[in-house]
């Protein structure tokens, strides 16, 4: 019955999540982390499971994040990784703890202290390329870090970088998740923002208009919607500043 009551929590926050309503999905996984830990530590010791309880760290930092408290997400993040090092698959050189050093990298952003996240995706950069090479399409993890690290060098200022990264990340996510991912959308908008600084109008609107084709259903995909039309109106109402100007 407890690992039920588990399992429900976990459910609940993954809905609330999907639905928009950040602050149900907290309280609901805050009830999972609880129920989780009681669970395992009611346990006999050698039937006890530091991965379970490290997915609820882990899943705990994400909904920090979502609701952003920075300094919680971080938290949790390392106290999931912590955990997850001692496995015998991250001994062994077999498992890389991606979504914890994922939301540890994206929080660093939202303090801005991104120069902190580089090393973090850097090293799980080199993880991927040493175990699925280049082209990575093993899953969408290479180009999920590849998305994140193109914000840091946008942070940095180091804008041909970014563009550089994102391009790479497009390409990995449209062979693993597809031209309708969200995060694949993400990275289009991102790219027309930049296109559209750089003097390739065309390119620009073709990646808007693309994002805008995929980000319709549910409900977090209509926020993203709106930021997509707000920064591609902001694009038209440069060019027609410029075209103003001549």
């Amino acid at each position: 019955m407890a690992e039920q009551y588990t399992d429900i929590s976990m459910s609940l926050s993954s809905s609330y999540h999907y639905l928009g309503d950040g602050m149900l999905g907290l309280k609901y996984t805050r009830a999972h982390f609880k129920q989780r830990i009681l669970v395992e530590d009611s346990k006999p010791p050698l039937e006890r499971d530091d991965v379970f309880r490290a997915m609820a760290c882990i899943e705990l930092s994400l909904r920090w994040l979502l609701n952003n408290n920075y300094e919680a997400a971080i938290a949790y993040a390392l106290q999931g990784r912590q955990l997850l090092q001692e496995t015998k698959e991250f001994v062994e050189d077999v498992y890389w703890p991606h979504w914890a050093d994922y939301h540890h990298a994206w929080a660093l952003i939202g303090l801005n202290r991104a120069v902190e996240a580089r090393p973090i995706l850097t090293e799980m950069l080199k993880w991927r390329q040493r175990h699925y090479g280049d082209n990575d399409v093993e899953s969408m993890k290479t180009a999920y870090a590849l998305q994140i690290l193109g914000v840091v060098n946008e942070k940095a200022g180091r804008f041909d970088e970014a563009i550089e990264i994102w391009e790479r990340a497009l390409v990995l996510y449209c062979r693993t998740e597809g031209d309708s991912s969200f995060r694949t959308n993400q990275v289009r908008v991102k790219l027309g923002e930049y296109y559209g600084r750089l003097g390739k109008p065309e390119t620009s609107i073709q990646l808007f208009d693309t994002a805008l084709k995929y980000f319709v259903g549910d409900k977090y995909y209509k926020a993203e919607r709106a930021r997509t039309l707000f920064k591609k109106s902001q694009f038209l109402a440069s060019m027609d500043d410029l075209l103003n100007k001549k």
